[in-house]
């Protein structure tokens, strides 16, 4: 084998291991995504939250917590942290992790977001068993992926590159495509919109991988009925 033949499988071989490196992350992003879903067996059904109910004047972490207490959220205040929040079913607790770099807004509309998860995973059997499914195919495919990549043949790069397409859009439908997920973030976009536009959420959420379908135009449709409230 000539030097040249050497450096180009070898350059190929790098641009397959960042490839690789890709889908690996994208498993860790989904496994992060739902280490709660994982460890407190969460559900989902479709319904509709009280958002006139969710008013922030304060960034002060101890009112917060007071002023939600009865409906069990506890904020977190962590300056050097983004803006997040999970639903815990073991305890029926929404965590709310924020900081000063948010807006009163965002953060409303963060609670808004987990609050209809909540909803969502008290009162469905399905939720669980679906992204249980869902995450186990994903594993799946990233073995292979990896058995495929360490085979190293012409054949088995061409079917490893497939598999990794087909990896990547069963994780982006999932994060971002599902009934439970379009939900929720047409609540959040509802809520942050400033510019009094249904096209502009729109247009973000396609920019940020979502399928605008009938199905998440309706939710939003939804939410856009009650903006003046939220």
């Amino acid at each position: 084998m000539s030097f040249k033949e050497w450096l180009k499988i070898k350059e190929e071989n790098e641009k397959y291991f960042i490839q690789l490196i890709e889908v690996e992350n994208e498993i860790a992003r989904i496994n992060v995504h739902n280490d709660n879903i994982m460890h407190f067996n969460m559900f989902l059904c479709e319904a509709v939250i009280e958002p006139e109910k969710i008013k922030i004047q304060t960034y002060d972490e101890d009112e917060l917590n007071k002023q939600f207490k009865k409906i069990n959220i506890k904020f977190i205040y962590d300056n050097k942290s983004k803006l997040s929040g999970h639903y815990d079913k073991k305890n029926d607790q929404i965590s709310v992790y924020y900081s000063k770099n948010e807006k009163l807004p965002e953060i409303e509309a963060m609670i808004g977001h987990e609050m209809v998860h909540k909803i969502q995973h008290k009162h469905s059997n399905a939720y669980f068993e679906q992204t249980e499914k869902i995450v186990n195919q994903i594993n799946t495919n990233e073995k292979k992926l990896i058995e495929l990549f360490n085979t190293n043949t012409k054949e088995s790069m061409q079917e490893w590159n497939k598999l990794r397409l087909k990896n990547i859009k069963i994780y982006n439908d999932y994060l971002y495509n599902t009934v439970y997920e379009k939900m929720a973030y047409a609540y959040s976009e509802v809520k942050n919109n400033t510019s009094g536009k249904i096209s502009d959420i729109i247009e973000k959420l396609e920019r940020n991988g979502f399928i605008v379908d009938n199905k998440l135009r309706k939710y939003i449709g939804m939410y856009w009925l009650i903006k003046d409230k939220i």
